[in-house]
Protein backbone atom coordinates (compact mmCIF):
# COMPACT_ATOMS: atom_id res chain seq x y z
CA UNK A 1 0.00 0.00 0.00
CA UNK A 2 1.24 3.49 -0.87
CA UNK A 3 1.63 5.79 2.13
CA UNK A 4 -0.75 8.76 2.21
CA UNK A 5 1.96 11.39 1.68
CA UNK A 6 3.28 9.57 -1.39
CA UNK A 7 -0.23 9.07 -2.76
CA UNK A 8 -0.97 12.76 -2.22
CA UNK A 9 2.22 13.64 -4.09
CA UNK A 10 1.28 11.34 -7.00
CA UNK A 11 -2.24 12.74 -7.22
CA UNK A 12 -0.93 16.30 -7.17
CA UNK A 13 1.58 15.44 -9.90
CA UNK A 14 -1.16 14.00 -12.09
CA UNK A 15 -3.31 17.08 -11.51
CA UNK A 16 -0.42 19.31 -12.64
CA UNK A 17 0.07 17.27 -15.79
CA UNK A 18 -3.64 17.41 -16.62
CA UNK A 19 -3.89 21.12 -15.90
CA UNK A 20 -0.93 21.90 -18.17
CA UNK A 21 -2.26 19.65 -20.90
CA UNK A 22 -5.66 21.34 -20.82
CA UNK A 23 -4.03 24.79 -20.78
CA UNK A 24 -2.11 23.81 -23.92
CA UNK A 25 -5.36 22.73 -25.61
CA UNK A 26 -6.93 26.09 -24.75
CA UNK A 27 -3.97 27.85 -26.35
CA UNK A 28 -4.25 25.67 -29.45
CA UNK A 29 -7.96 26.43 -29.70
CA UNK A 30 -7.20 30.14 -29.46
CA UNK A 31 -4.68 29.82 -32.32
CA UNK A 32 -7.12 27.79 -34.41
CA UNK A 33 -9.91 30.28 -33.71
CA UNK A 34 -7.71 33.13 -34.90
CA UNK A 35 -6.91 31.21 -38.09
CA UNK A 36 -10.59 30.51 -38.71
CA UNK A 37 -11.34 34.21 -38.19
CA UNK A 38 -8.72 35.19 -40.74
CA UNK A 39 -10.04 32.65 -43.25
CA UNK A 40 -13.63 33.82 -42.77
CA UNK A 41 -12.55 37.36 -43.69
CA UNK A 42 -10.63 36.17 -46.77
CA UNK A 43 -12.95 33.53 -48.23
CA UNK A 44 -16.07 34.44 -50.18
CA UNK A 45 -17.28 30.89 -50.77
CA UNK A 46 -20.51 30.28 -48.83
CA UNK A 47 -19.98 26.53 -48.50
CA UNK A 48 -16.45 26.93 -47.12
CA UNK A 49 -17.45 29.68 -44.71
CA UNK A 50 -20.29 27.49 -43.43
CA UNK A 51 -17.84 24.64 -42.82
CA UNK A 52 -15.38 26.99 -41.11
CA UNK A 53 -18.14 28.24 -38.80
CA UNK A 54 -18.99 24.64 -37.90
CA UNK A 55 -15.36 23.96 -37.02
CA UNK A 56 -15.24 27.13 -34.94
CA UNK A 57 -18.40 26.10 -33.09
CA UNK A 58 -17.03 22.62 -32.38
CA UNK A 59 -13.74 24.01 -31.08
CA UNK A 60 -15.69 26.41 -28.85
CA UNK A 61 -17.66 23.46 -27.45
CA UNK A 62 -14.40 21.63 -26.72
CA UNK A 63 -13.00 24.79 -25.12
CA UNK A 64 -16.00 24.97 -22.79
CA UNK A 65 -15.60 21.29 -21.84
CA UNK A 66 -11.91 21.87 -21.14
CA UNK A 67 -12.70 24.81 -18.88
CA UNK A 68 -15.18 22.65 -16.98
CA UNK A 69 -12.55 19.92 -16.68
CA UNK A 70 -10.03 22.39 -15.29
CA UNK A 71 -12.54 23.47 -12.64
CA UNK A 72 -13.14 19.82 -11.70
CA UNK A 73 -9.39 19.26 -11.32
CA UNK A 74 -9.04 22.37 -9.16
CA UNK A 75 -11.99 21.39 -6.98
CA UNK A 76 -10.65 17.87 -6.55
CA UNK A 77 -7.20 19.19 -5.63
CA UNK A 78 -8.74 21.54 -3.09
CA UNK A 79 -10.82 18.75 -1.49
CA UNK A 80 -7.80 16.48 -1.25
CA UNK A 81 -5.65 19.17 0.37
CA UNK A 82 -8.47 20.09 2.73
CA UNK A 83 -8.93 16.49 3.88
CA UNK A 84 -5.17 15.95 4.18
CA UNK A 85 -4.92 19.05 6.38
CA UNK A 86 -7.70 17.79 8.62
CA UNK A 87 -6.53 14.28 9.34
CA UNK A 88 -3.14 13.97 7.68
CA UNK A 89 -4.31 11.43 5.15
CA UNK A 90 -6.42 11.15 2.04
CA UNK A 91 -8.26 7.98 3.02
CA UNK A 92 -11.58 9.78 2.69
CA UNK A 93 -10.98 10.78 -0.91
CA UNK A 94 -12.14 7.97 -3.12
CA UNK A 95 -10.18 6.80 -6.10
CA UNK A 96 -13.42 6.93 -8.09
CA UNK A 97 -13.37 10.75 -7.98
CA UNK A 98 -9.86 10.81 -9.36
CA UNK A 99 -10.61 8.10 -11.91
CA UNK A 100 -13.60 10.06 -13.19
CA UNK A 101 -11.42 13.10 -13.83
CA UNK A 102 -8.82 10.86 -15.49
CA UNK A 103 -11.52 9.55 -17.85
CA UNK A 104 -12.70 13.07 -18.61
CA UNK A 105 -9.18 14.24 -19.46
CA UNK A 106 -8.66 11.16 -21.63
CA UNK A 107 -11.92 11.83 -23.48
CA UNK A 108 -11.01 15.49 -23.98
CA UNK A 109 -7.57 14.49 -25.27
CA UNK A 110 -9.11 12.16 -27.85
CA UNK A 111 -11.77 14.69 -28.84
CA UNK A 112 -9.22 17.45 -29.30
CA UNK A 113 -6.85 15.30 -31.35
CA UNK A 114 -9.67 14.05 -33.57
CA UNK A 115 -11.04 17.56 -34.16
CA UNK A 116 -7.59 18.98 -34.91
CA UNK A 117 -6.95 16.17 -37.41
CA UNK A 118 -10.30 16.81 -39.11
CA UNK A 119 -9.66 20.54 -39.27
CA UNK A 120 -6.15 20.15 -40.65
CA UNK A 121 -7.44 17.70 -43.26
CA UNK A 122 -10.15 20.20 -44.19
CA UNK A 123 -7.56 22.96 -44.57
CA UNK A 124 -5.30 20.78 -46.71
CA UNK A 125 -8.09 19.61 -49.01
CA UNK A 126 -10.44 22.59 -49.22
CA UNK A 127 -8.48 25.77 -48.60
Amino acid sequence: MIPSAEKLSNVHFEHLIWHNELENYLLEIQIIDQRIGTLLKEINNEILTKELRKYREKFHEIRDEIRTGKVAIGNHEYRILEVAALDGSIKLITDSQHDEIRKTVHRLRKTMMRQKDRFQYFLAKKI
